[in-house]
């Protein structure tokens, strides 16, 4: 019988070692929103209210901490990602997670915001992987 550590725990923990080891994860220095707020959202299913900076600081955090190869976002891409969450309804990880499946099942079925793929054309094959193999994780 192994333990069992919830995901809350694992993200708390992630985000106390991470502001004892750097001081602030917000974008842009200490001006932005943090990984823990965003993490609080993420955990409560409320997701489609995640800010950009607290998308490009769930990024930053996760390059740091569990792959460096994720690549940073622009602006714009949080904006957009922001974007995706709220007219795709995503709240909760297993909303994401249906959406996957929905787009394996029917690609066209799932909502992009305008100009959404142009702004991620230069993500490699390599690249949506590993966002993929953390968004799995949780």
């Amino acid at each position: 019988m192994g333990i069992r550590i919830r995901r809350s725990t694992i993200v708390i923990g992630l985000t106390l070692l991470g502001l004892s080891l750097g001081g602030c994860l917000g974008v842009g220095g200490c001006q932005g929103q943090s990984v823990l707020t965003a993490g609080i959202k993420v955990l409560n299913g409320d997701m489609s209210s995640l800010t950009p900076d607290e998308i490009q600081a769930i990024a930053e955090f996760a390059r740091a901490n569990l792959d460096p190869d994720i690549p940073l976002l622009s602006d714009e891409q949080a904006e957009a990602i922001v974007e995706f969450l709220v007219i795709n309804n995503i709240n909760t990880i297993e909303d994401a997670q249906n959406l996957i499946n929905q787009a394996l099942a029917d690609p066209g079925s799932v909502k992009l915001p305008d100009g959404f793929a142009e702004l991620f054309r230069d993500l490699s094959a390599e690249d949506l992987d590993g966002l993929s193999g953390i968004a799995g994780g949780f």
